[in-house]
Parts: C-alpha cells; structure tokens; sequence
C-alpha cells in the first residue's frame, strides 16, 4: 500500500491491478476504490498479456514528484507509471514502461534496459527510483526518474558487478533475489536480501562502485534466533528510525 502525501489518495496493489481510494481511512473502512488501474473495469483481476492497459501482476508501488504512480509488474518483467494517478480514471493506460522496448512484450532478460521480476521500487530523497531486480540478483537506480522516457536504461547497478552480470557467488558484496527496499532519513538504503537471509545498508547508494560491499547487515544465517533471518522479504523504517522486516 501507498498513502499519497499530497492527495491523501491511498493505493493498494492487488492481484493484476492496483486499487485507489480516497483515503486510507476509507481503504480500512471498506469502502469500494474509486479507482482501478491496470484493468480496464472495477471487477477485473489476474493477469492476462501485457498491454498498454492491462497489468499481468502488481506488486511495488512509488510516487514520483509528478504524481505519477510507478508500478511493478513481476510476470511482465517490468515496471511501469500511470500519469496524474491520484486523479486517473479506471482504464487508464500506462504512460511509460522500463524494462520492455514496447507496452506488449513481457519476457526477463539481463541488461541495462532489461528486467527480471522486478519486486519493490523506492524514490530516493533526489527523485532517484530504485528497483529490487529479484530475479537478476540486483538493485537498479534510474536517475531522475520523472523525466525517464519508455524503454530507457538503469543508471547504476547494486550488488553485481555491471549490468550485464548475475552472478549468485559466495560473495558478501553480491546480493541474491532482493525483494524489500526503502530509504531512512538519512537517506541510507536498506535492502531485503531474500536469498541470502539478510537485511543490507548500503549508507552511500548514490556514490558507491556497483559491487561494493554493504555497508553493514544484519542476518545473514537462515535460523530461528534473535539474530538469523529467513527469507526476509520486506523492510520499512518509521520516522522515529525503527526498522521493520
């Protein structure tokens, strides 16, 4: 879920769609959406082909300054953005995509340009986008994410070594199936490192080499202990600097 600070509008990915209500409050009421986008009515769910329209699934959500709602779409191997989305009609087709040349094609694929299950996205203090690339094992920042054109390439990789790698050794500087992001108040970047049973910071995301190693973790073993992990699949800071996974 996504509360928009500017609207008030609340989204909630769904299956293949992502709801808007007027408020969180009414989300919790449960009171009907307003709106669904990524199908073209209020009764339609799953996935389907990539269109231009239709969402194959939902999953991360981020609003960039525009009031445009970026979206995941793990099966469609993409990401996309819906314009003016605190205002968009049910129906409303996708204003740009990343990680597909066209709105129609859905296949994975390792490049700049290309994604593989893309899971959670987050927008950095400077409207820097940020996406859990699961299944290539890496973190991809476009910059400026406002101004990105259909089709355009990553910026910048964490946690291999280039753009063109996937590499799922037994190196504490590469990550495996990320899943969660999110940014404190320092602007310090926290990653669910799924595959390898750990949480991971990286405290400079927009300055460091792409196969640096974290700057601190915590996890790391698969156990039920005060200090293992299993899976960890999302992360989230309060604004009193709390983390949650």
């Amino acid at each position: 879920g996504l509360e928009d600070a500017v609207s008030g509008k609340f989204f909630l990915a769904d299956e293949g769609r992502v709801l808007r209500y007027s408020s969180r409050v009414a989300a919790e009421a449960g009171t009907s959406p307003e709106a669904v986008l990524g199908k073209s009515t209020v009764s339609q769910y799953g996935g389907g082909s990539a269109t231009a329209t239709n969402l194959r699934s939902a999953w991360g959500l981020a609003l960039d300054a525009t009031g445009q709602l970026w979206v995941s779409d793990p099966r469609g191997h993409r990401i996309v953005a819906f314009a003016a989305a605190a205002t968009a009609p049910t129906g409303a087709p996708m204003s740009v995509v990343l990680g597909q040349a066209d709105f129609i094609t859905s296949t994975s694929g390792l490049a700049a340009d290309r994604l593989n299950t893309p899971r959670t996205l987050a927008i950095d203090g400077n409207g820097h986008l940020y996406v859990a690339d699961y299944g290539n094992h890496r973190v991809l920042r476009f910059n400026q994410i406002a101004t990105k054109p259909s089709g355009a390439a990553a910026d910048a990789v964490i946690g291999q070594e280039d753009l063109l790698t996937a590499s799922t050794a037994a190196n504490a500087a590469l990550l495996r199936n990320p899943s969660g992001l999110c940014f404190d108040a320092q602007g310090r970047l926290w990653v669910a490192d799924t595959g390898k049973n750990r949480i991971a910071r990286y405290d400079t995301p927009l300055t460091m080499a792409a196969a640096d190693l974290p700057s601190g973790t915590l996890g790391g073993l698969a156990s039920l202990s005060a200090s293992g992990m299993s899976a960890p699949l999302s992360v989230a800071i309060t604004p009193s600097g709390r983390l949650w996974v």
